[in-house]
């Protein structure tokens, strides 16, 4: 406050003031996203991540399945329910840590597909579990996204921004996101997302993602 009392009576000013501040903050917190963001948020992420049913290498050589979800070692395989594709019997973990090791020991590049390493693979998973996957991912990416630029100040956010912030710490990570994009986050602090949008360039990602991710914030209303 501009002239704080340096006390709290019942229902007096600075008792009130904190309990707005108490209710704010609660009320962003249990606030999800809408279900209108998250169908474009997920039409996004299989636009730009894909749609794999079975273990690959991304472009950095990291086991990966379904929307982008990796895989960063052999437990954490075995944690996905994975099926034997022509019979659709659940697959065992020794199937699972096979499969693993052998797309792991796999070539990997920018400019190869990821149909390259089906013939190697014998386990799927379902589309229910892909979806369970994204939606967790989402989930996790919200939480993250406040914690970086405040509950209250995400929520503020346009959806299109929404949907650039998401897209940038789906592909970079919380850290990444955090701590090498100063000039971004700055901008971001004060709404100023058509300067954020120059900033917002990614060099491991297509010029068509990087242009997608611009317009948004560019175009934010």
């Amino acid at each position: 406050m501009v002239r704080p009392d340096g006390k709290i009576d019942p229902n007096g000013c600075t008792h009130r003031k904190i309990n707005e501040k108490l209710a704010s903050a609660a009320a962003v917190a249990v606030i999800p996203i809408s279900g209108n963001l998250k169908t474009k948020l997920k039409q996004s992420m299989v636009k730009y991540e894909g749609n794999v049913p079975h273990m690959y290498l991304d472009t950095k050589g990291y086991v990966t399945v379904g929307v982008g979800h990796l895989l960063k070692d052999v437990e954490a395989a075995k944690k996905v329910p994975f099926t034997v594709r022509n019979t659709g019997i659940i697959a065992s973990t020794k199937q699972i840590e096979d499969e693993f090791k052998l797309i792991k020991s796999r070539p990997f590049g920018k400019d190869e597909g990821f149909g390259r390493f089906k013939p190697f693979t014998k386990l799927i998973i379902t589309e229910a579990v892909a979806n369970a996957q994204i939606d967790q991912h989402i989930k996790t990416f919200e939480s993250e996204l406040k914690r970086i630029y405040g509950a209250s100040e995400f929520s503020s956010y346009p959806d299109d921004v929404k949907l650039a912030l998401f897209d940038l710490i789906f592909n970079l990570g919380m850290t990444k996101l955090k701590d090498t994009f100063p000039n971004f986050n700055k901008h971001m602090k004060v709404h100023d997302f058509k300067k954020a949008a120059i900033e917002s360039n990614r060099k491991d990602v297509s010029a068509e993602r990087n242009t997608y991710i611009r317009n948004l914030l560019v175009n934010a209303k």
